[in-house]
């Protein structure tokens, strides 16, 4: 499937400097070897389609961090403060999606994958970046930086961290969850 222009494309910029992010599910931060960072927060909105075709508007944000500065090994943390319990949903070669439903809501992370095989310690699909996906934990994301992201710099998925954060209210007449992934990612 790869990442979709959807995800990609048509952000407007929030906050180049953000601290944190309030959300309905509690603040978001980023931290890299257990300080917190400021990130670049971006919002745009997409249109979910139930099966009845009504339209249902949702704000996409866009957490972006760049890997300049950074060294071999350091630890990259896009997660919540408070406790979760976002959950595994789907993957694909480009993407990963937790999610988690509380009081009505439904919240959906999707993080960008570069596959990266910790095993090996090799890219499956052969591209290179600065960063891999670790693992994915109640409270969010966590990466590693693998090599100089210096190396990187005309190749944007190798020096950009993006994640996005979305949520809509739970609706019983379609699968917001599959809809969010499948359309989005």
């Amino acid at each position: 499937m790869g990442i979709s222009k959807q995800l990609l494309e048509n952000y407007k910029t929030i906050e180049k400097k953000c601290k944190y992010f309030n959300t309905p599910f509690g603040k978001l931060i980023v931290k890299i070897n257990n300080i917190n960072v400021p990130f670049t927060l971006s919002k745009k909105k997409y249109t979910l389609k139930n099966i009845e075709k009504k339209e249902i508007g949702v704000d996409v944000f866009r957490i972006e961090l760049e890997t300049n500065g950074l060294k071999m090994n350091d630890i990259i943390n896009i997660k919540f403060e408070e406790e979760r319990r976002l959950e595994y949903y789907a993957a694909d070669e480009n993407i990963l999606m937790i999610s988690e439903m509380n009081n009505g809501l439904l919240l959906a992370v999707i993080a960008y994958d570069s596959e990266f095989n910790y095993n090996d310690m090799e890219f499956y699909n052969g591209n290179y970046y600065s960063y891999a996906l670790k693992k994915i934990n109640d409270n969010g994301v966590e990466y590693e930086v693998l090599s100089n992201p210096k190396e990187h710099l005309n190749f944007n998925e190798g020096h950009i961290i993006n994640v996005w954060i979305m949520w809509t209210s739970d609706n019983n007449f379609y699968n917001a969850n599959e809809e969010l992934f499948n359309k989005l990612g």
